[in-house]
């Protein structure tokens, strides 16, 4: 139960995520604070945010759905949200400047999926 809601939830977030980044890339980069100012900018925003999260969701997906992938799918999210968990709290540590509620929610989602991923991952015989 916990493993399937945690792959559910973590694809639902990616997909959606990554389907307003895809489509609508100034949505997420004006909420960030990025500046989209030229096509490289655009392109990589609309990859990066967009193409890969998605990518990423369908599997944790496939994970939700097929038991097989479920293993694979819960480690893929250790790696990778841990990932942006690890550089998000090391970047946060050595930077002076402010941060807003997208930081600190980040932080926390990201936080807090691994944690599940993390106990669900040993739950599985």
């Amino acid at each position: 139960m916990l493993t399937k809601g945690v792959l559910l939830a973590t694809a639902l977030a990616f997909i959606g995520c990554g389907l307003l980044s895809f489509f609508w890339p100034i949505v997420i980069s004006g909420y960030i604070g990025y500046g989209l100012t030229n096509a490289d900018s655009k392109i990589e925003m609309v990859a990066m945010y967009g193409g890969l999260e998605i990518g990423l969701g369908l599997f944790y997906l496939l994970g939700a759905l097929k038991k097989a992938y479920s293993k694979g799918s819960l480690i893929l999210i250790i790696m990778t949200v841990g990932g942006l968990t690890i550089g998000r709290l090391f970047a946060f540590a050595v930077n002076s400047d402010p941060v807003t509620s997208y930081t600190y929610g980040a932080i926390f989602y990201e936080s807090i999926t691994c944690v599940l991923a993390f106990i669900a991952l040993s739950k599985i015989k």
